[in-house]
């Protein structure tokens, strides 16, 4: 039976930019649109002396949309797609490489107390947990740094905005009408009025809205045992990351809007100053910050929700799903567990694969050999206190399975429980059933495994001396282990010695290895069990 190769169906580098690029368009595009008319209610009663409450605010709204019609609401709103397209392309990728280039996150390993999986007879793995570990100082001044590249590459169409947003249609016709007047009454240079207090705003901004937002997503994931948050938890996180980052900037904001729409207001301090000194330090510098409270989170929230939703982890893995194919009785199964579980959802549950298999001898399959699984293995574990069994054949069947059990037992929290120790390391069908007494052979097999399934190193072991000679291999080099009965050892502690303090090849800690077993004459093979 031939089966796919996942590795062929990752995205390339430069499909992972595109995508980010596509991602960061997307949801910000939609951000601004969902909010433009109060963003332009916003710039208004900035650029102006009036003071603001919520009812004045109402009042714009109406009162613009009688003279106007529904259309005014969004006047700008032109300038702002054209512009928050780049811009939220260019943010959202750049903070991406400048959290690679300031290593914000940082690999760790935590260990679940010696809880052991048991894959073959006597070959025990320790399970680990990979997490990330996040440097806060670093993750702020990756979201900084991220802000300041996309506001300078987009800062002209930022002005052309707020032009547009106070003035009537028949002062500026169009996008196009702002820069040519703009150019042709008040120079070039004009173009980027306001960018000093521009930049220095979108560095707490940035810094504090990503800051804020991956916090939240770390604390989450410690708390709920590295679990992803829901799509509410997430619009929560980006609402909170919004709030923080408008608050921390919001008077440069205010001083940035005066020096776009007004010459009169020429420096930082003496913008500040002014405004200060005529409408208050609250009512003036803080003018319309709780109108960005409803708007800012909204905004943030739909930016993050969407980013996440067109990630390329999550393509990549709806497409390698989408070309495999799915058994005809999942329906059925995902039903038996979904029950399995509300019946028992006072009760801790966990989901072991191991167990006997059942080998098929040729591709049209008549025979077929039982391999049963000896006591000292997983499928002790998956004997003991079973209450439903699920069976498959074949990879694509096992991998539909565990993704929607696991899916299933997600929602349990702390109470559900993946035991990956299946008894078998080759779901392939074989298509001849071979004596093999050289021992190159199983060298072979065992790269052969490296290259299909991506891993970095394989243990190789003939099944009647496996408790005394297993052979480390990796791409480029081979390494025996041998133990006799008088040194009162068991081989599967030399094993984990041997790969953590000497690695062969390149091959470190930080990853689980894969078994390779030659038994006999039969071939260790396709059929197992799910136990729950």
């Amino acid at each position: 039976m031939e089966t796919k190769d996942s590795s062929n169906q990752k995205l390339s580098h430069s499909e992972r930019v595109i995508t980010s690029l596509m991602a960061g368009a997307t949801a910000g595009a939609l951000a601004k649109t969902v909010i433009a008319p109060l963003d332009r209610t916003k710039i208004n009663f900035q650029t102006q002396k009036a003071s603001f409450n919520f009812t004045q605010a109402f009042n714009f709204l109406v009162n613009t949309y009688k003279k106007s019609g529904l259309r005014s609401l969004w006047r700008g709103n032109s300038a702002t797609m054209v512009r928050v397209m780049p811009y939220a392309a260019i943010q959202y990728s750049s903070h991406e490489q400048f959290k690679h280039l300031l290593r914000v996150e940082t690999n760790a390993q935590k260990f679940v107390s010696n809880y052991l999986i048991i894959s073959k007879p006597s070959l025990n793995t320790v399970v680990s947990i990979a997490y990330r570990r996040e440097h806060p100082a670093r993750s702020f001044i990756a979201g900084s740094l991220a802000g300041v590249v996309s506001t300078t590459a987009t800062y002209p169409l930022d002005l052309a905005r707020a032009r547009m947003a106070v003035t009537h249609k028949e002062q500026y016709r169009d996008l196009s009408a702002v820069f040519m007047k703009i150019i042709r009454e008040e120079k070039f240079w004009r173009l980027y009025r306001g960018f000093v207090p521009t930049i220095i705003g979108v560095i707490p901004y940035s810094g504090f809205g990503f800051f804020t937002y991956e916090t939240l997503k770390r604390i989450h994931s410690e708390i709920y045992v590295n679990s992803e948050p829901n799509p509410l938890e997430r619009l929560a996180f980006g609402a909170t990351a919004g709030l923080f980052g408008q608050t921390a900037s919001y008077p440069l904001d205010i001083v940035r809007r005066r020096m776009q729409t007004h010459s009169e207001y020429k420096t930082i301090m003496g913008t500040m100053k002014k405004v200060v000194a005529e409408e208050g330090l609250i009512h003036g510098m803080y003018k319309g910050l709780s109108l960005n409270w409803v708007k800012g989170p909204i905004a943030v929230g739909i930016t993050m929700d969407v980013i996440r939703q067109m990630s390329c982890e999550e393509q990549e893995i709806q497409q390698f799903f989408t070309e495999l194919k799915e058994p005809h009785n999942l329906d059925v199964i995902r039903e038996d567990v979904k029950q399995f579980c509300n019946h028992n959802s006072n009760e801790k549950i966990v989901l072991i694969t191991s167990g006997g298999t059942t080998v098929p001898f040729e591709q049209n399959t008549v025979r077929f050999v039982d391999n049963f699984s000896a006591g000292t293995r997983g499928s002790a574990s998956a004997d003991k206190d079973r209450l439903l069994s699920i069976t498959f054949t074949t990879l694509d069947e096992y991998l539909f399975l565990l993704r929607e059990i696991a899916l299933i037992l997600e929602k349990k929290g702390v109470n559900g429980m993946l035991y990956l120790a299946a008894a078998v390391s080759d779901f392939y069908i074989p298509t001849a059933n071979k004596l093999e007494t050289d021992e190159t052979i199983l060298l072979e097999k065992a790269r052969k495994a490296l290259n299909r399934f991506g891993h970095k190193l394989v243990i190789a072991n003939e099944l009647n001396s496996r408790k005394n000679k297993v052979t480390l291999v990796s791409d480029n080099d081979h390494q025996l282990i041998t133990v006799s009965n008088e040194d009162n050892i068991e081989i599967e502690k030399l094993i984990v010695e041997e790969d953590n303090s000497t690695p062969i090849s390149g091959i470190g800690r930080q990853h689980v290895p894969t078994v390779v077993h030659r038994r006999n004459n039969t071939p260790v093979g396709a059929n197992t069990k799910h136990h729950l």
